[in-house]
């Protein structure tokens, strides 16, 4: 009763005029039968925009806010090279992301060696969560730390040297870079999170 009231802070709430609401009644479903094909249609329509944008990276369509266009246009603006200073809870994974994203699209689409060096197994842990679920199906993300097993080491040796078109998206802890030989041959792009607290490192 609040919220129709006007008697919520949030809210406002506003009266329609007597045309608008003919207008809706007539655009409304006179039955169930009308409603469930409309939602069958809009789940049409929306399984086809799915399916367009299925395996490539970002399906989501994830867009950035202002603020991080303005940061992935000076990342840009500067061959991809620099340090993003942002606040905390403002995006700086996601802002990264858009970065690899824009990479992909203007400098080189495939076959790219990508390293993302963390200071912490638990940020790695987001980082290839977050990854896993926008990348797109030409993307390999590996994690690299002291729990990573012989197999996946020795997979990974194998990708990153390899001549693949797959884009090898490795995320590697900053104590463990000097136990992943192939480094010394080959990065593409290298991003470093958290990078003010390398020095102690």
């Amino acid at each position: 009763n609040k919220l129709w009231n006007n008697q919520d802070p949030t809210v406002r709430t506003s009266t329609l005029s007597e045309a608008i609401e003919r207008q809706i009644l007539k655009c409304a479903p006179k039955n169930h039968a009308e409603l469930f094909q409309l939602v069958k249609e809009f789940q049409k329509k929306f399984d086809l925009e799915k399916a367009k944008t299925a395996g490539r990276f970002n399906p989501l369509g994830l867009a950035p806010w202002a603020f991080q266009k303005r940061c992935l246009d000076a990342v840009k603006s500067s061959n991809f090279k620099g340090i993003l200073k942002m606040a905390t809870g403002t995006g700086k994974t996601v802002t990264t992301f858009f970065c690899i994203e824009e990479y992909f699209n203007s400098i080189k689409k495939a076959g790219n060696r990508m390293l993302i060096i963390v200071p912490s197994i638990e940020l790695a842990s987001q980082w290839e969560s977050f990854l896993n679920k926008n990348k797109g199906k030409n993307e390999l993300v590996y994690v690299y730390n002291s729990r990573t097993s012989p197999e996946k080491k020795s997979q990974l040796n194998y990708l990153w040297l390899g001549s693949n078109e797959h884009n090898v998206i490795l995320i590697i802890s900053v104590q463990s870079l000097s136990l992943f030989a192939p480094l010394k041959k080959r990065i593409d792009f290298l991003i470093a999170d958290e990078v003010h607290s390398y020095g102690t490192s």
